[in-house]
């Protein structure tokens, strides 16, 4: 049963209501009697909440009572929207952008009369002119722009609270004042506007009785009024029925409480002013006489007491305990026969202890500690990092969950309200988490911000940021990749690849030409242009290349044509080249110093959305069309100015950030997610709060030197951050009806420093260890679980354990990971050995650089073409934004790739075009480099008997029927065709550098590269063979000191393509660890020695192998497993494939095949 305990009321013939609870529903209760207590049938009812939050619970609680019915006339807001309902002010009070620009408006107008003002005037303001660094007054740079725009906001920010709780700071204020007075008087004394110290409280006093008298106020769970918000509603209260709800943490009279900070100041104070020694114990045992957590963590509330108390009110107290309490002889001095107590079928829970001693005022320090039980009421999880904390808070949920499953007050999802500082940094893990294919709960997220999760906003911040990316490749191509872009200039997917590839072969880096480039340069860095006077890298040069292949212009033409470019992409190309275009015109007025107005500016930012980016959903450009039309009635009231692009960046992005977003708002059965945000004391059965380590919460204030109320002693007081956040705890643990849920990273996420709690959690484990009992135990240990680093620690998953684990996959993880016998794990390749079932049928047709690409390496072969894993290095993935300062060695091989068949001052020219050649002061010496290296290339080449101008290339293509040669040397032949058992194979491609002495090959004299050149070595024997050719059958290998010419010994080259292609079509099903670098030791050695070769490849740090593909697939480490397949399965294929190859090239020994 439920019963009111106290009534207090101070007679008046119409005053304003209060009703105090330490129950969230009790006031709400209240709340339902009191919004229809009136006979009016049209009367409006206004119920003034804190948050969105606070709304939708609200709305929620009465959609939900059917004795509400249809509640005809409630109307739920927000204060400031409230009082200016009330207000017949003729002046209008600006919004926080509009207070922001009309600031900037100022600053901007004074500096540009600079020249016109008195000499005392010039001093006045001398000192924000120095704080801005303007240095010229005609032309101001970007960072002095950027400094009056985030001044401007900030001076906003302060000239609210000056308006909200300066009391009569302002009217002291005159010409002789700084000039942050004298900024003050031009905006609201000279000004046409208002500020509500001012002008709101008369136009209030001075609303007729008659004009509002069908109106009802009802303010509901707001923590904290400003004094002169409530001293407008007291003078309401006279006038029409104004009622107040607020959530009370104590029954008893508890606004002179101080803090221990406050208590230590007051005893210093007073022993400095020489009070005797009894005083001092006096006043030490006044000061005692409090409850802790009360006085560190409620001074908002009892700011807001002590108005009330000031105040002549009418009020009404209604605080519930359990039942359970009266059987405490602890708490038995502190009831009456007024308390209400509430029936309960379990004992007295630590939670409803703390609460109970909140209620009654009980001072731990002056009575025994409270035996409980160890019933988890309050817990206090450490983890390792944020991912792990999101687990262990699933799991405690869960556990609590299945704890209450077969009670008669069941716990579901949705009477679960999870807390952080700011939500949006969990976000990936509470997704990856509750998200999973096996989580028994889904998850609400609030609070995010706008532009984290709309698509559509991300895209349009993308545009806009673009000026500032210097237009480097990274940038646009995740403009590329957004969908609303693809759809505004109707990029389909094929079509985005082909562009993707485009700009790959072309090797953009930033920037759209020269001038541009310069540009940037002048305005980011320095005065200096750009070292090289060309277009390589731009994206000018980008277009100049795909046009020139697709005119087919000659290599002689500014830019080289890339090849391959189909004439049906003509059109894709005109539509890519059109839209980067346009784009940069149509973003150019963001950084070159136009100057727009406000409403301009909107009409601009709309338009922009409309030619570049498409959304299917109105929603999303519908917010952003808000906002921008907020910059169109801002100079509805401010006036037309024209004003750079950096203050509406500045604004954009701010008031973007601040627009909250629900992730599955209408899921009412998921667990609710948001962020710690003031006056959020929405009740809820268990209440987890996560993310509270030190430093974190509360936030800490930042007062600013700029802020005046700092220096006016009679200001009003002004809440401050850590201040809503101490009583935001407060209300937490208030709030929560079974469970309250802390949790921390015990490890800081940047260096792994050991991490402290909140001081807030601090505080509370230390007032559970001086006011309760668990079994003789300390309360904070009882309540401390810290968890294992992983979520699969065997200590999760033992019967008798405390710690908890209810994920199947965590626990699959534990049974492999602390398996006796287990064998490692390998990811998608278990085993080395050959499963002759396993066969591949053989194609019709194999490109000679499939065979290339195979011999070089058959484990990325198998990776990339059979189980689609891509191992690429970083660099390859990532497109590059900035020129290269030297050459790698592959680019260095393949700069001199193509260089023996022409002249290398011609080679060298192509390279450039190509931009392959490095920039800066490295340049010279890298051509020389390059320039020695193939000179050296074709001595060799000479001296095997070989004349570099003679080198050609032979093709083999399906569409020639008989051999042919080329103008430019060049062979054409029809496909080699292969008899494979009963079908045919054609071999097609280019074998690209031969000579009638044989073929030229850039590699060494070593195993390893002669085993990569193999399969095309091959084919070129095949086909001299096959057409009868005039060529030597010879490998001439163009490295090392003089180079080497191995000639074939293969008396039937046919019949080892074949043997070679029945590895391929084996290793094509099979991962096969024959790399050039192992296959030596595989032909030539014992098992136990290929294992140990094979180990040291893996781990020798002086000679490592370039091979990810093998390092990821045997982690460095070769398992007894895998040496046996390597000795059983692969050493027969390696030693019948190119056994005979080591033997008679190396080893002298006359072995034909």
């Amino acid at each position: 049963m439920v019963a009111r305990i106290c009534v207090k009321k101070k007679q008046n013939e119409q005053s304003m209501q209060i009703s105090y609870s330490n129950r969230l529903e009790l006031l709400l209760e209240q709340l339902k009697a009191g919004l229809f207590e009136s006979s009016l049938p049209f009367a409006r009812r206004l119920i003034i909440v804190p948050s969105p939050a606070m709304k939708s619970w609200l709305m929620l609680q009465l959609a939900k009572d059917p004795t509400c019915g249809i509640a005809m006339g409630v109307e739920i807001s927000y204060l400031d929207q409230t009082l200016q309902l009330f207000s017949d002010c003729t002046k209008p009070t600006l919004t926080r952008l509009e207070l922001a620009l009309a600031i900037e408006y100022e600053i901007r107008n004074i500096f540009s009369l600079w020249k016109s003002l008195s000499s005392s005037q010039q001093l006045l303001w001398l000192s924000l002119k120095e704080y801005l660094k303007i240095d010229s007054l005609t032309n101001l740079s970007q960072k002095t722009e950027r400094r009056i725009t985030t001044l401007s906001h900030m001076l906003a920010s302060f000239f609210t609270q000056y308006g909200l709780y300066g009391n009569q700071m302002m009217q002291a204020w005159n010409e002789q004042s700084g000039w942050q007075q004298q900024l003050w008087l031009r905006l609201f004394e000279k000004g046409p506007w208002s500020y509500p110290y001012r002008d709101l409280t008369a136009s209030i006093t001075q609303t007729s009785k008659e004009k509002f008298s069908h109106y009802q106020i009802h303010v509901f769970g707001l923590s904290y009024l400003p004094k002169l918000s409530h001293t407008l509603l007291n003078d309401l209260s006279k006038k029409i029925p104004v009622h107040l709800y607020f959530l009370s943490p104590c029954q008893a009279f508890w606004s002179d409480m101080v803090s221990e900070r406050g208590s230590q100041r007051l005893q210093e104070y007073w022993r400095k002013r020489g009070i005797s020694t009894a005083q001092q114990m006096a006043l030490d045992e006044y000061l005692r006489d409090r409850n802790p957590l009360l006085a560190n963590f409620g001074r908002l509330g009892r700011e807001m007491a002590q108005q009330i108390e000031e105040s002549s009110v009418e009020v009404l107290e209604e605080y519930v305990l359990p039942i359970t309490v009266t059987n405490h002889p602890t708490y038995t001095p502190f009831l009456t026969d007024d308390t209400l107590v509430q029936e309960t079928t379990h004992e007295l829970t630590l939670l409803e202890a703390v609460q109970a001693d909140l209620v009654l005022l009980r001072n731990p320090e002056q009575s025994e500690p409270v035996s409980v039980r160890n019933d988890r009421s309050i817990q206090l999880h450490v983890a390792s990092n944020r991912m792990r904390e999101i687990e262990i808070i699933s799991n405690a949920l869960l556990d609590i969950i299945q704890k209450h499953a077969h009670t008669e007050a069941p716990i579901s999802p949705s009477d679960i309200l999870v807390m952080a500082p700011n939500i949006n940094d969990y976000v990936p893990s509470i997704e990856a988490v509750f998200s999973a294919p096996d989580s028994p709960m889904t998850a609400q997220l609030m609070d995010l911000p706008l532009p984290s999760q709309n698509p559509y906003v991300q895209g349009f911040l993308h545009l806009l940021a673009l000026p500032e990316s210097r237009w480097n490749v990274s940038a646009i191509t995740a403009l590329l990749d957004h969908p609303a872009f693809q759809a505004s200039h109707q990029f389909a997917g094929e079509e985005v690849a082909i562009i993707h590839e485009w700009i790959k072969a072309t090797d953009v880096r930033w920037g759209t030409d020269l001038a541009h480039r310069n540009e940037v340069l002048r305005r980011n860095h320095c005065l200096q242009e750009m070292a090289e006077i060309n277009q390589q890298g731009t994206w000018e040069h980008s277009f100049g290349r795909l046009l020139a292949g697709l005119t087919l212009h000659t290599t002689s033409s500014e830019f080289l044509p890339l090849e391959k470019l189909e004439t049906t992409q003509g059109a894709l190309l005109g539509r890519w080249l059109e839209a980067l275009r346009s784009l940069q015109a149509d973003l150019k007025c963001l950084y070159d110093g136009t100057c727009m107005t406000l409403a301009n500016w909107s009409a601009y930012l709309t338009c922009l959305c409309d030619a570049h980016l498409k959304s299917d959903s109105d929603t999303a450009r519908d917010q952003l069309n808000m906002h921008f039309g907020n910059f169109a009635k801002a100079e509805q009231q401010i006036g037309a100015k024209e004003i750079p692009f950096t203050t509406i960046s500045h604004h954009l992005h701010e008031a973007l950030n601040q627009e909250g977003y629900s992730h599955r708002e209408h899921c009412l059965h998921a667990v609710r997610f948001c962020s710690l945000l003031p006056m959020r004391a929405i009740p809820a059965k268990v209440i987890v709060m996560i993310g509270m380590e030190e430093g974190a919460f509360p936030k800490g204030n930042q007062p600013a030197s700029l802020n005046l109320l700092h220096t006016y002693k009679d200001a009003d007081y002004v809440p401050s951050q850590t201040d809503y956040d101490r009583f935001l705890f407060l209300e937490a643990l208030l709030s929560a009806r079974h469970y309250l849920v802390l949790s921390y990273q015990g490890s800081a996420s940047s260096n792994g420093n050991i991490q402290s709690p909140s001081l807030l959690v601090t505080e509370l484990m230390h007032y559970l260890d001086r006011g309760f009992k668990i079994e003789d135990a300390l309360p904070s240990i009882c309540c401390t679980q810290h968890h294992p680093y992983s979520s699969y620690d065997k200590h999760y998953f033992l019967t008798d354990s405390h710690l908890k684990n209810y994920s199947h996959k965590h626990y699959q993880a534990a049974q492999a990971y602390y398996h006796i016998e287990k064998e490692r794990y390998r990811g998608f390749i278990h085993s080395f050995a050959i499963d002759p079932s396993k066969t591949m049928p053989p194609p019709e047709r194999i490109a000679i650089q499939q065979l290339e690409s195979f011999a070089r390496n058959p484990l990325r072969s198998y990776c990339n073409k059979k189980l689609g894993i891509y191992l690429d290095p970083i660099e390859k993935r990532i497109a590059k934004d900035e020129e290269d300062l030297y050459l790698t060695p592959l680019q260095s091989f393949l700069v001199k790739k193509d260089g023996l068949r022409a002249s290398i001052d011609q080679h060298l020219e192509i390279a450039e075009k190509l931009g392959q050649l490095p920039t800066g002061p490295f340049k010279n010496s890298a051509i020389q480099r390059i320039k020695s290296d193939l000179i050296s290339l074709k001595a060799n080449l000479e001296h095997l008997g070989a004349d570099a101008q003679t080198i050609f290339s032979i093709h083999l293509s399906e569409h020639v029927e008989k051999a042919q040669q080329l103008e430019n040397g060049d062979w054409e032949f029809p496909p080699l065709m292969i008899s494979y058992g009963d079908k045919q194979i054609e071999l097609v491609g280019t074998i690209p550098e031969v000579t009638s002495k044989g073929l030229v090959a850039h590699a060494y004299d070593s195993k390893s590269d002669v085993t990569k050149l193999w399969p095309q070595f091959l084919l070129f024997t095949c086909l001299i063979q096959t057409h009868q050719l005039p060529f030597e059958p010879q490998l001439l290998l163009v490295k090392g000191t003089q180079g080497k010419a191995k000639a074939s010994f293969l008396q039937n080259p046919q019949d080892a393509l074949i043997d070679y292609l029945n590895y391929y079509f084996l290793a094509k099903e099979h991962a096969s660890p024959l790399i050039p670098e192992w296959i030596p030791s595989l032909v030539n050695e014992e098992p136990e020695q290929i294992s140990q070769t094979i180990k040291e490849s893996l781990t020798n740090p002086f000679r490592p192998l370039f091979n990810e593909y093998a390092h990821w697939i045997i982690s460095d480490d070769l398992h007894a497993s895998d040496a046996h397949a390597l000795a059983t399965h692969w050493k027969p294929v390696a030693t019948r494939i190119f056994g005979p190859v080591y033997a008679n090239w190396w080893e002298g020994k006359d072995e034909t095949v």
